[in-house]
């Protein structure tokens, strides 16, 4: 919903990840690749800050693709056999996840995106986009986020 400046990313998948891409959309419809890693190593998970800030205007959209790789063929898989594999925080269960770290330009723009993400997140809750598993961590984390940012806007009033 505003301008924002894309300081750093933070990819992260576990064993089986194979592949991570994160681009941008912008409004114009130029694509800008934000991270690209073609062969995942669960030791590169870091945050890697950019050289300089990306600026992102206000309309871009973010995508984020990745590919994992459960067979016998995958020397990185922890199971021989493979099995199913879930989302989970173990090293051996899976998840895939890119935190951006972004600046705007004051307090109040900050909260503009906070309250997107959280508007976006519900979204997807509601249409039944979630895991139950991801949905069982998330709404505990959202329900924090609305009471943090309720104080907020009672003492901006």
């Amino acid at each position: 919903p505003i301008d924002i400046k894309l300081l750093g990313i933070f990819p992260h998948m576990h064993l089986l990840g194979k592949e991570m891409k994160a681009k941008a959309l912008r409004p114009s419809g130029q694509e800008e690749s934000l991270i690209w890693i073609e062969d995942w190593d669960f030791n590169w998970q870091d945050k890697y800050v950019y050289t300089s800030s990306m600026e992102l205007p206000k309309g871009t959209r973010l995508h984020l693709d990745a590919m994992f790789d459960n067979s016998a063929d995958n020397p990185r898989n922890p199971s021989n056999p493979p099995k199913r594999v879930l989302l989970g925080e173990e090293s051996t269960d899976e998840m895939c996840l890119v935190i951006l770290q972004a600046a705007t330009a004051s307090q109040e723009e900050a909260h503009q995106l906070q309250m997107a993400i959280l508007q976006n997140t519900m979204m997807l809750l509601s249409k039944g986009k979630m895991s139950p598993e991801f949905r069982r961590r998330i709404v505990p984390e959202i329900m924090q986020l609305i009471r943090s940012n309720q104080g907020k806007v009672a003492r901006q009033k």
